[in-house]
């Protein structure tokens, strides 16, 4: 099947995490755009994840799977056309594509990840910023670390903020916190992987201070290895810490509408899909005021600098104490939230496709 626009879903095959959830959702909307006939998307043979596109073709092809299939075959059956890559990657030898790059972490937190993991993504954003025709980008702070990093020209990185749908769509489920054996008392969430940015450290370490008797902390997310690597035990943990690991999206909402409030200690965030998440569910927050996250949560949010301990714990006793406070914050959020959406994400991304066919 020949298209004038290739779309790279090897995607398709990869667990579910923020990146994935960005491409499935921006491809939805985006399939609502086309015409039958008018784009294709290639993924390797074995895909792990369902899609029900009526105007985009879905093609698994060829025999190779991750990187090389990406790099060998995926510009061989895209050849010839404008191909995009909304995942953070894509082929070092295709002259006609347009790539999604979320964040700058790679450079900015490299001890976070794998050296093979950290290599590949310095060298493929680098790579893509002199390849790609066009960059797309979650918020102004992503792009201001692109350019910075990366040599980007400004004027080929667009900002396109993600959308919130995704969310409104999920039931809760009823009984997630029963699962849990939560209930019992009120609590404060988080949700992050186990990176050190997401500055879970010092979270524990103003839990420590506060010392909440009546309240648990709920961190949804990864394992944590990192963080114990790096001197955290489980000894460090403040003993009304409940780590639940990964979670449905329908617990999570769940866990979302029953918090006393949301916390994000972050200090580099590219968007900030959970505080848009808690904002969306009707869940007061309080985060971080760096990087991103005041361009996702303007006005609604109470924040405090991840850098001053003193001045996160103040935010958290006064969110934690204040009814008032607390539904405020979630009438501003479900207002605030309101102004991400994933149909004007694909419009976006559709608007600026079209000048490169």
């Amino acid at each position: 099947m020949n298209s004038k626009l290739s779309i790279n879903a090897r995607f398709l095959t990869q667990s579910l995490t923020g990146v994935q959830r960005y491409s499935i959702e921006v491809l939805n909307a985006l399939d609502d755009l086309l015409q039958p006939g008018q784009a294709v998307a290639y993924c390797p043979k074995g895909a792990k994840m369902q899609v029900s596109w009526k105007n985009i073709h879905l093609e698994e092809y060829g025999q190779l799977k991750g990187n090389l299939w990406e790099q060998i075959e995926l510009p061989r059956i895209s050849k010839g056309t404008l191909l995009f890559s909304p995942s953070n990657n894509g082929p070092y030898i295709h002259n006609r594509q347009v790539a999604t790059i979320h964040d700058a972490n790679v450079f900015v937190s490299p001890r976070a990840y794998s050296l093979p993991f950290r290599l590949k993504y310095q060298l493929t954003y680098k790579r893509m910023s002199r390849i790609a025709l066009y960059i797309f980008t979650d918020s102004q702070f992503s792009k201001s670390e692109l350019i910075k990093f990366c040599d980007m020209a400004p004027e080929n990185v667009e900002v396109i903020p993600l959308g919130r749908e995704h969310f409104e769509r999920v039931q809760p489920d009823p009984l997630a916190l029963t699962k849990h054996n939560l209930g019992h008392k009120p609590y404060l969430l988080t949700v992050g992987s186990n990176s050190p940015h997401k500055n879970f450290r010092g979270l524990y370490e103003v839990i420590k201070t506060i010392n909440p008797q009546d309240y648990e902390v709920v961190v949804v997310g990864g394992t944590f290895s990192k963080i114990f690597q790096q001197g955290e035990t489980s000894n460090n943990i403040p003993t009304c810490v409940r780590r639940l690991g990964y979670v449905t999206d329908e617990e999570l909402k769940a866990l979302y509408q029953h918090a006393t409030a949301f916390i994000l200690p972050s200090k580099y965030e590219g968007f900030g899909f959970p505080v848009l998440e808690a904002m969306t569910c009707g869940c007061p927050v309080t985060c971080s005021n760096v990087a991103s996250l005041p361009e996702v949560g303007g006005d609604a949010v109470l924040y405090f600098d991840p850098n001053i301990p003193g001045e996160m714990e103040t935010k958290i006793r006064q969110i934690m104490s204040s009814e008032e406070m607390r539904s405020n914050l979630i009438e501003r959020g479900k207002k605030q939230a309101m102004n991400f959406s994933w149909k004007n994400t694909a419009l976006s991304v559709w608007k600026s496709l079209q000048t490169y066919l």
